[in-house]
């Protein structure tokens, strides 16, 4: 996923990576080739879930970035290392944002994790991605310190750890090869419980 945003050139965002699957993260020369299109933008990379091959990919794709970017994070061993090794924005995406957040009624009895959340965030958080699902989940002692950022992408229902586009033989155990046979391809499922159709891209169950 590569999307540009913003109105001034110097202002100029852009959004590249993936929000689910480690497989489709951008190859490091990517940025490069990003930033002689547009010289003066500023880099979102936008990170999902990892293994220990993504969390290494991250940390390949931060080494390029500069202080000026960002990076949304989806995963708590990334938001671990990238708030120990980088001095670099980082932003809690809404799938870890549903994780940390989980209902604010229960968030707000629970003392000790109210007490360990600035902990757990860094030093280097800055902004927390809600959307439709947890847009009222942040407590209000946090959204008052950091940013709140509305997320515009599709709305995500489901992430699975397997992917019904690849061929290979699917296993929880083993990492299976990826030829990103899911690339352009798609499938709209109905849900019978309650009459809505829901398209399934890549590992990912989308809706509206």
């Amino acid at each position: 996923m590569v999307q540009s945003r913003g109105l001034k050139k110097n202002d100029l965002i852009v959004l590249m990576g993936h929000e689910s699957c480690e497989r489709l993260l951008p190859l490091p020369g990517r940025i490069a080739v990003e930033r002689q299109k547009i010289p003066h933008c500023r880099i979102s990379l936008l990170t999902p879930p990892v293994t220990e091959y993504g969390l290494a990919c991250v940390r390949k794709l931060a080494s390029l970035l500069n202080s000026k970017d960002e990076i949304i994070v989806n995963d708590l061993g990334v938001l671990a290392m990238l708030n120990r090794d980088f001095s670099i924005h980082l932003i809690i995406g809404r799938l870890l944002a549903r994780t940390l957040f989980p209902f604010s009624n229960d968030i707000n009895h629970d003392k000790g994790l109210l007490k360990d959340l600035p902990f757990i965030l860094g030093p280097k958080t800055v902004g927390i991605e809600v959307d439709a699902v947890n847009v009222d989940w942040v407590p209000a002692f946090i959204s008052k310190k950091i940013k709140i950022r509305h997320c515009d992408r599709p709305l995500i229902f489901a992430v699975s750890r397997s992917c019904i586009f690849n061929s290979s033989k699917q296993s929880r155990d083993r990492f299976v090869p990826c030829r990103k046979e899911c690339l352009n391809k798609k499938v709209v499922a109905l849900s019978t419980s309650i009459a809505k159709k829901f398209l399934i891209k890549e590992n990912t169950v989308i809706g509206s």
